[in-house]
């Protein structure tokens, strides 16, 4: 005899699922087939587990169009989708693209838990001080066992043994990758190299938190004994990676060298192939910057850097006479007064052409400055900016420049003669 409590949970996600099938479809221009190619990658992001670093290295590899970054299914062009992010459910997710890599990174339970907690004050900073929205982070437990098992978090009649059971089978046999956030270099090259992609020599450490109150030893006794089956499935996940790293090391990744171009107009929407980079941000993309940006930043798509020093390779012919064409913006009068401009370690001399929140630089790379293949461009600002120092807001990156488009244009005639490539392959 089905008890009316479940009889009504039973109604309430069939309903649901029906409605999530429905949006997927409309999204894919109405009658379009559920995605089924195994090129898709699906990233189940889990709070405070190194999500934000994983994926704002990842989808630089990616147009911007090939992104979704939301659960918001109507939006979802499946014909262009490559790269799905955001803070899925497993069970909701995983009907939707059966084919697709499914990817995600864990944390040490406790470190997770109290790392939730001090985002929560840090970021609601501004909220009352109301005990309960205060502390509520250190009374969740498992969100990692419940996120990633096949049934609903609010079944019931699922205990959480059964939701662990299901995670660890999931984790063994639907998921593509598993990283752990303590070895986050190990976890990204690893992953990169699954995946066929040049990978970063320098992973940076995205969305930190900055607050670090005290908690009793009596709490984290608590938060330990509370997320026993995520902290199962954590060691449970430690040797899946180990296994995924001896399988990388059989693909051997080798870059593949583009034909040097005449001309490029290249925005932030592309694929990228440098560092020091931030995530996409501006137009049609999330506001995470603080109040100098204004509107007028948001009239189109930018990367911020996060180090002094950032670059972008190009593929450009060294035979030709090429003109730079760049814009650029920072709250610090001082980086675009005193930003250097190099291409292949040389500076080269840029000139400021307009003035705003966006300024436009140019500069002439005679022919012979280019040296390698691919060219490489970087950009030095003597100063960063951290937004949270001087408004209310919770972004504690550190910035450089916010830079939009680059333009290389050239109207001689190429003597350059390209050598043969080598192809990324696996073994």
């Amino acid at each position: 005899m089905i008890s009316s409590q479940t009889e009504i949970f039973i109604r309430m996600n069939s309903l649901k699922y029906l409605l999530y099938f429905f949006l997927i479809s409309f999204s894919c221009h109405l009658n379009a087939e559920i995605k089924t190619t195994n090129d898709l990658i699906v990233f189940y992001h889990i709070r405070k587990c190194g999500g934000t670093t994983l994926f704002t290295t990842l989808e630089k590899k990616y147009f911007a169009t090939e992104v979704h970054a939301s659960r918001e299914w109507d939006r979802i062009d499946c014909n262009k989708l490559k790269f799905l992010r955001a803070h899925l459910q497993f069970h909701e997710t995983s009907p939707l693209f059966p084919n697709a890599k499914n990817i995600t990174m864990l944390r040490e339970p406790i470190s997770r838990v109290v790392s939730s907690y001090c985002y929560w004050l840090e970021n609601h900073k501004f909220w009352p001080k109301d005990k309960q929205q205060r502390t509520f982070p250190l009374n969740e437990s498992n969100e990692a066992v419940k996120m990633l098992s096949d049934f609903s978090p609010d079944d019931p009649n699922v205990t959480l043994v059964d939701h662990l059971k299901s995670a660890k089978n999931n984790l063994q046999n639907k998921f593509y990758f598993v990283g752990i956030m303590e070895r986050m270099d190990e976890s990204v090259e690893t992953l990169f190299r699954l995946l066929g992609f040049k990978h970063e020599k320098k992973i940076p450490i995205l969305n930190t938190t900055i607050v670090q109150p005290s908690i009793s030893k009596k709490i984290l006794q608590k938060i330990k004994k509370q997320n026993w089956a995520d902290s199962e499935l954590y060691e449970f996940a430690t040797k899946i990676f180990e296994k995924k790293i001896q399988e990388a090391l059989k693909y051997e990744i080798v870059s593949l060298k583009s034909e040097p171009q005449k001309e490029i107009h290249y925005s932030f929407m592309d694929p990228l192939d440098g560092e020091g980079w931030g995530f996409r941000e501006g137009k049609g993309f999330r506001k995470t910057i603080g109040k100098w940006v204004k509107d007028a930043l948001y009239d189109r798509v930018f990367r911020t850097s996060y180090k002094t020093k950032a670059w972008v390779d190009f593929s450009l012919d060294p035979t030709l006479e090429y003109r730079l064409k760049f814009t650029c913006a920072s709250p610090l009068p001082q980086n675009l007064r005193d930003l250097i401009v190099e291409i292949d370690g040389q500076p080269i001399e840029i000139q400021r052409e307009t003035f705003g929140v966006w300024s436009t630089f140019t500069a002439k790379i005679e022919k012979g400055r280019i040296k390698q293949e691919p060219a490489r461009l970087t950009f030095r600002v003597p100063l960063l900016y951290r937004p949270s120092d001087h408004d209310e807001t919770p972004d504690n990156r550190y910035l450089g420049i916010a830079l939009s488009k680059i333009h290389w244009t050239s109207t001689q005639r190429s003597e350059y003669h390209p050598r043969s490539v080598s192809i990324p392959f696996q073994e």
